[in-house]
């Protein structure tokens, strides 16, 4: 199995939990579904096949113009708050 596999059962394990825990399906859609399907078509594009927190933030840069020196930066902007704790769990 790839890497991408990998990264694509623990998306999916993440997102199981959420339910689980009683996330409403609205919420798991707008607040991690998007990210992490983005997040899927960048590593792709990219040809890149881990997750780890450089790429992350280098996934950040380029959709929201701004580079942070780490994933525990606090920010007032709910969708860069939104991509930094999906891509949070993911590296968990």
């Amino acid at each position: 199995m790839s890497k991408t596999n990998d990264i694509q059962d623990t998306i999916n394990k993440i997102l199981t939990g959420l339910k689980e825990k009683g996330m409403a399906e609205s919420s798991i859609k707008s607040e991690y579904l998007g990210v992490y399907n983005s997040f899927l078509r960048y590593l792709n594009k990219n040809e890149l096949d881990e997750v780890t927190e450089e790429i992350c933030l280098q996934y950040i840069e380029i959709k929201n113009q701004v580079r942070l020196p780490s994933l525990l930066t606090v920010t007032f902007d709910d969708s860069l708050n939104r991509r930094i704790r999906a891509l949070v769990i993911l590296l968990r």
